[in-house]
């Protein structure tokens, strides 16, 4: 981004400004301690009101990232703990979260049926292309705060009712509780992403912000596949941990 954010752009000049501080931040340029010029030099440095440039640096002191000091002006915060979480799945969210003494909650988006779900949702659930799913979406919380958005795709015929279920809980605990179903192995992919605006206002980050989106398949003892999921996870907020018994991590390109 240019020193003054681009106002033929459709993103917001606070949403520009937020980016570019937070971009600093993270990458290093500002370390923790350093002292933020006094607001006003900064709107005239950027070309902004002052109101702009205060909602943007509002942003990032709810996030952490920032911290003003009554009389002394704004300072980078020393960067919040991340939760650890270790990369081995089926697990339930709310569990794992448990186990990292962390209180678990969500935020039911979406629940449904669909009837003709993509090929790709198909596919993964080895089913054919015409049999209905039940779609779920979540916004997941750790401590109240935003980690992660979930989608969790099922196959309608081995648990049409799950709807009818508490889906701010475990989604997991809910399929063993009615059906007897319990997801004992699985296989999920890691890679990165970018918040669209509709992402990065549920997840309390700004547009472009980088994510990790991690994509998977739980299965029962069998084989059978019972769940395709897809969830976004703040970077700035969990990290996760490679663990191998053989010594020997798979690649895929």
């Amino acid at each position: 981004m240019t020193k003054k954010p681009d106002r033929s752009s459709s993103v917001p000049l606070y949403a520009q400004l937020e980016t570019y501080f937070r971009l600093r931040i993270v990458e290093g340029e500002l370390s923790p301690g350093d002292r933020l010029p006094p607001e006003t030099e900064l709107a005239k440095t950027f070309g902004v009101s002052r109101m702009t440039l205060r909602q943007a640096l509002d942003n990032l002191v709810r996030d952490g990232l920032l911290m003003r000091q009554r009389g002394k002006g704004t300072f980078v915060a020393e960067p919040p703990r991340k939760i650890t979480a270790p990369l081995y799945f089926p697990v339930s969210f709310t569990e794992q979260m448990a186990n990292l003494g962390y209180a678990a909650s969500s935020r039911l988006l979406k629940s449904e049926v669909i009837e003709n779900p993509p090929a790709l949702v198909a596919e993964h659930l080895n089913l054919p292309a015409d049999q209905p799913v039940i779609h779920i979406r979540r916004l997941r919380l750790a401590n109240q705060l935003p980690v992660s958005l979930d989608s969790s795709y099922l196959p309608y015929h081995l648990c049409p009712e799950i709807m009818e279920a508490d889906l701010a809980g475990s989604l997991f605990s809910a399929l063993q509780r009615l059906y007897d179903l319990r997801p004992v192995k699985g296989e999920n992919w890691l890679e990165p992403a970018i918040a669209t605006p509709t992402e990065a206002e549920l997840l309390n980050v700004a547009p472009g912000t980088p994510l990790l989106l991690m994509y998977g398949v739980s299965r029962l003892e069998d084989g059978t596949p019972i769940e395709y999921s897809k969830a976004l996870w703040r970077g700035d907020r969990v990290r996760f941990v490679f663990r191998s018994h053989d010594g020997s991590l798979s690649l895929q390109a």
